[in-house]
């Protein structure tokens, strides 16, 4: 399916802050993208854009082009046997899913995410780049309701947009 350019941008969306790479270390993280790009376009058929580039499609059933992220911990929409890896998460435009195994079947559990708020959270990779889209963050979310606690590790950008979806404050590196 073709993409349309009316389709906002996720960095365009999102409030919270989005570093872009600038000077010579910009110019090496873009032509890796491009490398990284050819090599997809050739191994797998399609062509993936950076994930500063990543549009929020219209259609709410597609899963946006972010990395997903992925969560550990014990809540009640997590599966009830998950191991000490955790589990990933499908974004998308309106919402983000788990699935969680069902005796005949698998059913995809909306996450919760405006229930829960960031307690912690650490940059696990970034540099002097923090918060650029690739950077990888871990968050420690947690809801004052149920006492429940999750930690989610994922780049930058896709937190930003699950704090979108779950309308989260910006964290600082803590």
């Amino acid at each position: 399916m073709m993409r349309s350019r009316d389709e906002p941008t996720v960095v365009g969306t999102v409030s919270w802050t989005i570093h872009r790479r600038t000077g010579l270390r910009g110019f090496l993280a873009r032509a890796i993208e491009i490398v990284a790009a050819l090599i997809a376009l050739r191994s797998q058929g399609g062509w993936t854009l950076s994930p500063v580039n990543a549009r929020v499609p219209t259609d709410p059933t597609i899963e946006m082009k972010l990395d997903s992220p992925l969560v550990r911990g014990k809540a009640s929409f997590m599966p009830r046997y998950v191991d000490d890896n955790g589990t990933f998460m499908a974004v998308y435009a309106d919402r983000a899913t788990v699935a969680v195994p069902r005796r005949f079947e698998t059913v995809d559990v909306v996450v919760p995410l405006s229930a829960f708020a960031p307690f912690h959270a650490r940059c696990l990779s970034g540099g002097r780049f923090p918060k650029a889209a690739t950077a990888e963050w871990e968050l420690v979310l947690g809801s004052d309701d149920t006492g429940e606690r999750v930690t989610v590790t994922a780049p930058w950008l896709t937190l930003a947009w699950l704090g979108h979806l779950g309308g989260w404050p910006e964290p600082t590196n803590s």
